[in-house]
């Protein structure tokens, strides 16, 4: 049985709630054996490249390029983009935490369905598309056909936008380049929250939703 802390609010827990299930999924034949060491080892990554970045991240200073990428952000419209695949969570985990934390709108999608349709509704309005900064979200292990729409994509949209800013991961293995990157974006919506002058704990709107739908 797993126990998770209580007093933490879910977008805190990710750690507690994440790790224990992979390990229990590890341990009780879920995955083969050479699964079972890279998660391993995409464990110990993890918390080591996560450890290096924690006092990187924390400082609210242009050196640290979660606050840089936070101050970019600030007065704009972030859109994210990543593949389908692999880092389709972190996305959305980003675009939450902007939302929670910074209290500020975020949008995204996922290559390849975007280009299908959303790619051609950044033409109008002209003189609103220059408040979104677009977001990269990359992976040294996209299929190469989705890395030559990233490419593709950000030369078409480039003029349109205000910004179209790549992010990536660090690590040998995918686990911690998913969750060095989730680390960054909790980070960018910290300062962001922060420099939006809001608390980035508590979400009223949420509070007020819950209560209107109790009746209360």
């Amino acid at each position: 049985m797993v126990f998770i802390p209580s007093g933490y609010q879910p977008r805190c827990a990710l750690a507690y709630s994440f790790f224990p299930l992979l390990t229990v999924l590890g341990r009780s034949g879920a995955f083969d054996k050479k699964a079972v060491r890279t998660s391993k080892i995409g464990i110990r990554e993890t918390i080591e490249n996560i450890t290096e970045l924690r006092d990187v991240f924390a400082r609210a200073t242009k050196k640290n390029p979660a606050f840089a990428l936070a101050a970019k952000l600030r007065d704009a419209y972030p859109v994210i983009y990543s593949a389908n695949e692999r880092l389709d969570v972190v996305n959305t985990r980003w675009r939450g935490q902007i939302q929670e934390n910074s209290k500020q709108v975020a949008f995204g999608n996922y290559l390849p369905e975007m280009n299908h349709n959303e790619i051609n509704g950044w033409q109008f309005p002209k003189n609103a598309t220059k408040k979104f900064k677009v977001l990269l979200m990359r992976d040294q292990d996209d299929h190469k056909r989705v890395s030559l729409r990233f490419d593709a994509l950000a030369d078409i949209i480039k003029k349109s936008v205000g910004d179209v800013i790549t992010v990536r991961g660090e690590g040998a293995t995918l686990l911690s380049r998913m969750f060095t990157l989730i680390y960054l974006g909790d980070w960018v919506s910290w300062h962001l929250g922060v420099l939006n002058g809001v608390d980035p704990t508590p979400v009223p709107v949420i509070q007020t939703l819950k209560a209107r739908l109790a009746g209360r």
